[in-house]
């Protein structure tokens, strides 16, 4: 999307899908991203790796369930941002 369809969006929903998209692809990008997931992943394993033999396989649900927590809380933290973004915008556009 250029500039222009950018500020045409009319839809806080459109402008938002389109955000977190473009947001998401480019963090994926970024080296620092890459080295503090895989860094992340790596002590994930560890903690796995140090626990008794019969504990693993539940510290490895508990892992997942915390990835997936953490997951939802930024979600949410990227959608309240870009709500914001779309009403700040939409506010000054309405005051021209």
């Amino acid at each position: 999307m250029t500039k222009k369809e950018i500020d045409n969006i009319s839809e806080e929903d459109e402008y938002m899908e389109y955000w977190e998209n473009k947001g998401t692809m480019k963090a994926k990008e970024n080296s620092m991203y890459k080295d503090l997931c895989k860094s992340k992943e790596e002590k994930y394993n560890m903690i796995i790796e140090l626990t008794v033999p019969w504990q693993r396989k539940l510290v490895a649900r508990l892992i997942d369930e915390i990835k997936s927590i953490e997951n939802a809380r930024s979600s949410i933290e990227m959608e309240n941002t870009v709500k914001l973004i779309y009403n700040n915008n939409k506010e000054m556009a309405e005051s021209k």
